[in-house]
């Protein structure tokens, strides 16, 4: 039987997988990346913190990505980053949870 923290890091890991294999697209990952961070964070930060803790800050990392991520180019500032960026990233810091995923 999984614990609740094993079903939450499920959960952030098939979202990110989603977008990684192209089958949600940055704004729709951008909004449930960052609900999903929210309801979790809202209702149980410990869960977050025991996942953070385990995999070197995974998470709360993408989840700083996510909130740097701009789709609109005119909008872009120089802290931002487009899809690009912030797929590069996401991957990175889930091959931190799951090495042995080949993206």
């Amino acid at each position: 039987m999984k614990t609740i923290t094993e079903k939450a890091l499920e959960e952030f890991c098939s979202l990110i997988e989603n977008f990684l294999f192209k089958k949600i697209n940055a704004p729709t990952f951008e909004k449930k990346y960052i609900s999903l961070w929210n309801e979790y964070k809202d209702n149980n930060g410990e869960i977050l913190y025991k996942i953070n803790k385990s995999y070197d800050g995974a998470i709360d990392r993408i989840f700083t990505s996510v909130d740097a991520y701009c789709s609109d180019p005119a909008l872009r500032g120089e802290y931002d980053i487009d899809e690009e960026q912030l797929r590069k990233e996401v991957k990175e810091q889930l091959l931190k949870v799951k090495p042995e995923l080949e993206i």
